[in-house]
Order: structure tokens, then C-alpha cells, then sequence
């Protein structure tokens, strides 16, 4: 885990790059990262090494329950997000 000044995707490349310096030998081959499209960005540029990218389910539900209640303000997105949740799928992405 580490902190950055902001979620920018230089800024996580820049701290990313100081735990391979840390780690020289370090290639991981999987991550897991909310749904932070510049958080993806910076691992893919890292760690060319990692072939399996996840998302983290809980995130995911809750960008999906936003999304939706946004759409249908009111009760219907409520009842779809729980449905969703209870099927309890695995959410993952392969680039």
C-alpha cells in the first residue's frame, strides 16, 4: 500500500515505480485496483508482467449502484443493484 499526492496517473506511475526500485526482482503477475482507470494504467506501464488485471467487487457494486441509481432515481435501481449482489459474480478485466 502506499499514498500519493492525488490519483493522477503519473503520480500512482511515480510511486509504483519506487516499489520496483525497492523490488527489482518483483513481477507480479496479477493486480486488483478499484475502478480507477488510472491506477490501471500506471500497473499496465510498471508491470508488463501482470497478464490477469481484477477488479475489486466491492468497488464495481458500488460504481454499478451509483450508475444505476442515477439512471432510474428511485427504487428500481436499489432492487437491481440487490439482485446483482446477491448473484455475487466475479468481476475481472484482461488486457
Amino acid at each position: 500500500m502506499f499514498i500519493t499526492y492525488n490519483l493522477k496517473e503519473v503520480s500512482v506511475t511515480r510511486a509504483l515505480n519506487v516499489l520496483k526500485e525497492w523490488n527489482p526482482s518483483w513481477a507480479p503477475e496479477i493486480s486488483m485496483t478499484d475502478c480507477d482507470h488510472a491506477e490501471v494504467n500506471a500497473i499496465k506501464t510498471c508491470f508488463p508482467s501482470i497478464k490477469d488485471q481484477f477488479y475489486c467487487g466491492f468497488h464495481v457494486l458500488q460504481a454499478w449502484n451509483r450508475a444505476v441509481k442515477g439512471y432510474f432515481k428511485g427504487n428500481k435501481g436499489e432492487l437491481l443493484f440487490c439482485t446483482i449482489q446477491k448473484a455475487n459474480c466475479t468481476l475481472y478485466y484482461y488486457w
